[in-house]
């Protein structure tokens, strides 16, 4: 089942984006390195990503979340995240002024490892509780996107996956949201 999503999820964009046929009229950078800033600063999970361009309105990325946070949960007293994840994404862009830039839809997928640690205490004693947050997600997100002169990039994304981890839904949900701030540079 998994094989075959993935399967399906690489033949979506190649297919859609004419990877091996396409023949850009613009010259546009093919470059882009970003970092959600807001989600560095405020709950400490770092999200680069990079971004291929294979035509003015299309891109590939890869983005590495270290200390991928689920649902934007804090780490109360007691409780300690231990998770990274790299998620794939096709970006369609519906700008017209500059590449890459406007309203943009964004189906992806992602893979997580790690797990998610909580210790209790009540009068009958301490235990702890480890959840396996291993899992492959695929959703679908959008945002925004300010291009300045084809070389800084910002704005705001967001995006909603299905978790198929057994372990992961008994104890959270299947659902995930992310969200974040972007900031970028093309070359």
């Amino acid at each position: 089942m998994i094989k075959k999503t993935i399967l399906l999820f690489f033949s979506f964009c190649l297919i859609g984006s004419n990877l091996l046929l396409a023949q850009t009229k613009y010259e546009i950078p093919r470059h882009e390195i970003n970092l959600n800033l807001v989600n560095t600063l405020i709950i400490g999970s770092v999200e680069v990503g990079y971004n291929y361009f294979i035509d003015y309105d299309q891109s590939i990325g890869l983005k590495a979340l270290v200390n991928d946070r689920r649902n934007f949960r804090p780490e109360r007293s007691g409780s300690k995240y231990s998770t990274h994840a790299l998620q794939l994404n096709y970006s369609y862009y519906f700008g017209k002024e500059n590449p890459g830039s406007g309203v943009y839809v964004q189906p992806m997928m992602k893979f997580r490892i790690g797990d998610f640690k909580e210790k209790y205490s009540s009068s009958s004693g301490s235990y702890a509780q480890k959840t396996n947050m291993n899992a492959f997600i695929i959703g679908i997100g959008g945002g925004y996107i300010w291009n300045i002169s084809n070389s800084f990039v910002f704005g705001p994304y967001f995006n909603i996956g299905r978790n198929f981890s057994k372990p992961v839904k008994e104890r959270f949900s299947a659902a995930e949201i992310y969200a974040g701030f972007d900031i970028g540079y093309r070359f």
